[in-house]
């Protein structure tokens, strides 16, 4: 079980997780010990295993953390937008000006000014 991902922890965890297994313990009891996962997932699957409907408890866990990180995604890029209009009007701001103030400069020198 191991073998599912490159994460060294994940991999203890899972490791940990299959040997409590083949004691006899419930997969919960591993992940109420991990800091590894949010104490309201570990929750979720002690009460599937509970319910005998663990199955069904995995895809709510899914659509609950699927939904989670598209919340965090959307409230990071709301963050990021207004420093990107910033610093893309600073630079297109500085591309104008080193356009234009050759040309002004030329106008004065023509003028005689």
């Amino acid at each position: 079980m191991r073998d599912v991902t490159r994460n060294r922890y994940d991999g203890r965890l899972w490791e940990q997780a299959n040997e409590n297994l083949g004691r006899g313990q419930q997969l919960s009891e591993t992940l109420f010990e991990s800091r590894l996962f949010p104490e309201s997932v570990s929750q979720m699957i002690f009460s599937g295993e509970k319910a005998g409907r663990l199955g069904d408890v995995f895809g709510l866990v899914a659509e609950f953390t699927e939904t989670e990180f598209d919340q965090a995604v959307k409230t990071s890029t709301q963050f990021i937008e207004p420093i990107m209009i910033v610093v893309m009007g600073s630079m297109i701001g500085f591309i104008a000006i080193s356009l234009l103030l050759p040309i002004f400069s030329a106008g004065r020198v023509m003028s005689g000014n």
